[in-house]
């Protein structure tokens, strides 16, 4: 009962996470640069004290460069989140090789088709640049999943599929 009621959690989360990456990325261009600016004026505070005694030049370059840092850190986050969801929802399933697969082409769809959902929101447009960032972050929490499966085994001696 534990094991059934973990893969309706799982699959729960998992549904609920893609339905918020679609939401966000229904956002409109003011509204979605207007959430990371927030962003970056709370981070430009901490890390550049003295911001305002930097020539508009050093402003502009700290800020252009924070947005797309923060940007795409967002971009690769999600989906490193979803790969993570996704993984758990197939090993909930299958305990082999596949949601090695499966979880990242999954992400890998579905970043293709949040960027054709952007591409009909006011102020967004589609860039396949992002479905490879979105692919990327979903690559690193794999490779993070399978790191932390193997020292799992190690500490535990089992002999498991990782």
């Amino acid at each position: 009962m534990k094991k059934k009621m973990f893969s309706i959690l799982i699959y729960i989360a998992t549904i609920s996470w893609m339905v918020f990456i679609f939401i966000l990325s229904g956002q409109n261009g003011v509204s979605s640069s207007g959430l990371s600016m927030k962003i970056v004026k709370f981070l430009r505070e901490i890390l550049y004290p003295n911001f305002s005694e930097l020539s508009l030049s050093q402003q502009e370059n700290i800020t252009n460069n924070m947005v797309i840092v923060i940007r795409k850190g967002a971009h690769m986050s999600e989906f490193a989140i979803l790969c993570l969801l996704m993984f758990s929802s197939v090993r909930t399933v299958s305990k082999k090789i596949e949601p090695y697969i499966i979880a990242p082409v999954f992400c890998f769809l579905y970043a293709l088709s949040d960027e054709f959902h952007q591409g009909f929101v006011s102020g967004r447009n589609m860039a396949f640049t992002d479905v490879l960032i979105d692919t990327l972050g979903a690559l690193i929490m794999l490779g993070v999943i399978y790191l932390f499966r193997i020292i799992y085994l190690k500490k535990n001696k089992e002999k498991v599929n990782v």
